[in-house]
């Protein structure tokens, strides 16, 4: 009652998410959604995690182009299968890796 009901989460957050150790690629993590799709099992969320960021350093927070050539192309055909996209944030950012200034 102090604060408010609060707001029911999207159903989506609440299904399942399938995560491994790592993808190494696009093609590797949509391979996994295609094959639960293929078994009727129900997916919702894929988590992408560690290691994409490769030449780029440490939870560089962006995709290596070497193995993510296109980000947003597979975000989007992920999107397209009504899958949604995590990626892993680690608290240990590399101290080589690019930053960016917010004005």
């Amino acid at each position: 009652a102090l604060t408010g009901q609060a707001p029911m989460y999207p159903l989506w957050t609440l299904g399942f998410w399938q995560s491994r150790e790592r993808y190494k690629s696009p093609d590797e993590l949509c391979e996994v959604v295609d094959k639960y799709r293929e078994l009727k099992v129900p997916l919702d969320g894929i988590i992408q995690d560690w290691q994409y960021w490769g030449k780029y350093g440490w939870n560089a927070m962006r995709f290596d182009e070497i193995d993510y050539p296109a980000p947003r192309e597979m975000t989007d055909s992920l999107h397209r299968m009504g899958m949604r996209l995590m990626l892993s944030v680690w608290s240990k950012v590399d101290q080589n890796s690019v930053r960016k200034t917010f004005s």
